[in-house]
């Protein structure tokens, strides 16, 4: 009963952190991951990816993310070049995945750009 009361609110926590985060420093988006062959992290919200620029507080470790994990990010302004960039101040997963929860034409583009590996 006592863990379940911290739980709680660990998790209430976790959420007016996110909230006040969002309104002082931007957005905060749900999508799915890209681990590109550099060390840098795509996040894919529909069919449109952003390198994510690793800006957080605790200094993440972003390579333990894997192509297909959705994450929360909460990051800044969008740099509209293509691929997209923003700085990501936040970041957690919210599931593990596969690349088979990414488009193959999006993954193929990228790797046409040479930010991935091409998959057969």
């Amino acid at each position: 009963m006592k863990s379940k009361k911290w739980m709680i609110a660990l998790v209430i926590v976790f959420f007016s952190l996110s909230m006040i985060l969002t309104s002082f420093i931007g957005s905060g988006t749900t999508g799915r991951c890209i681990a590109a062959k550099n060390g840098s992290v795509f996040l894919v919200d529909g069919n449109t990816p952003t390198v994510l620029s690793n800006r957080t507080v605790f200094g993440q470790d972003f390579s333990r993310y894997e192509t297909g994990d959705k994450l929360f990010v909460i990051h800044g302004a969008i740099a509209e070049s293509y691929p997209a960039q923003t700085a990501a101040y936040l970041c957690i997963r919210l599931a593990k995945g596969t690349e088979a929860d990414i488009s193959s034409d999006l993954i193929k583009e990228l790797s046409e750009m040479g930010w991935v590996e091409p998959t057969h």
